[in-house]
């Protein structure tokens, strides 16, 4: 019978990782034939992309299942690193037009400071001082680039905007609890981010 500290390091499975990592790859089944259905270059481009971030993130959630506490938080910034970036770019795509470019030169700010956001978020991990603070800045500057990039798009689209990233800014609370609490709700923030957010981009793109 294995003893407390040996439960304790054992990667939760509640909610169902399985059920996430199925969800998720519905999703991305889902915007890859958004993608082909879609007239719109601009929705083609969100539901390609839209497809590989839920892919990408159903593939790490399969992965995750049973595993030890530590080995599952690698998989999780393996998953954040590229999924991040590629939300950021969908959003882009659907926001603001492809030909606007002023709208476009914040991309690549925008995406720098998301993997900072990543990098420290990893850092803080292994308990780096300032680590968490830093990372919760580069996510402020997420937030400001991509607000004054996108404030150009319909009101309606810009409105998903603020919806995606007041989601993102619930991510360093859910990394704070003990992994008890914080599983549950990291699984339950990534099929918000990813699945539903997907899921709306899928239907955008369909023949009305």
């Amino acid at each position: 019978m294995p003893s407390l500290r040996d439960e304790s390091r054992t990667w939760l499975p509640s909610p169902g990782f399985a059920h996430t990592c199925m969800i998720l790859a519905g999703i991305a089944v889902l915007q890859a034939l958004a993608a082909v259905i879609a007239r719109e270059p601009r929705l083609q481009s969100a539901n390609a992309i839209g497809a590989a971030v839920c892919g990408i993130a159903a593939a790490h959630y399969a992965s995750m299942h049973g595993r030890d506490i530590e080995v599952g938080w690698g998989y999780r910034y393996s998953d954040w690193y590229p999924t991040t970036l590629l939300l950021l770019l969908e959003i882009f795509w659907l926001m603001t037009p492809a030909d606007q470019s002023v709208a476009w030169q914040f991309a690549g700010p925008s995406l720098g400071a998301c993997a900072l956001m990543v990098f420290f978020g990893q850092l803080s991990r292994r308990e780096v001082p300032g680590a968490f603070a830093l990372g919760c800045l580069m996510g402020v500057a997420v937030l400001v680039l991509t607000v004054f990039a996108t404030n150009h798009g319909v009101a309606t689209r810009n409105s998903w905007v603020w919806f995606f990233l007041a989601l993102w800014a619930l991510y360093p609370f859910a990394v704070l609890l003990p992994d008890r609490a914080g599983q549950p709700m990291l699984n339950v923030l990534d099929l918000l981010t990813k699945g539903l957010f997907g899921a709306v981009v899928a239907l955008i793109a369909l023949p009305h």
